[in-house]
């Protein structure tokens, strides 16, 4: 399935929000290969994240920051890696097996790429 890198960074966080809930076997699974498959792509994220940093910013106190005059740029390069389509090999989770799991709208929202 083809998605956004920010349906990617978007899926972890949901992920991460929804982990400790009781989900069935089967749709933990899934869960947990879909962890799988994006961390590759969230490693390839964050070094180009890192490469944007050390082209735009410096470090003030031990942390990266942009410099002012850069902002644009940068927003401009970071959005553009947001935009790309990344091609997944995973298979939609259909909202009917989630069952009776109790999960927000916002975490839902953050899942809605990989479920159908």
């Amino acid at each position: 399935m083809k998605v956004k890198v920010v349906d990617i960074l978007n899926a972890n966080e949901g992920l991460k929000k929804i982990a400790s809930l009781p989900i069935n076997i089967k749709v933990s699974y899934q869960l947990m290969r879909l962890g799988n498959k994006i961390s590759d792509e969230l490693k390839v994220f964050d070094d180009k994240r890192k490469e944007l940093l050390n082209k735009y910013g410096e470090i003030n106190e031990g942390n990266w920051k942009v410099k002012e005059e850069n902002m644009t740029d940068f927003t401009k390069d970071i959005n553009d890696i947001l935009e790309e389509d990344v091609d997944i090999e995973f298979e939609p989770i259909s909202l009917d097996n989630l069952g009776d799991v109790k999960i927000s709208l916002a975490d839902l929202n953050l899942l809605k790429a990989f479920i159908k």
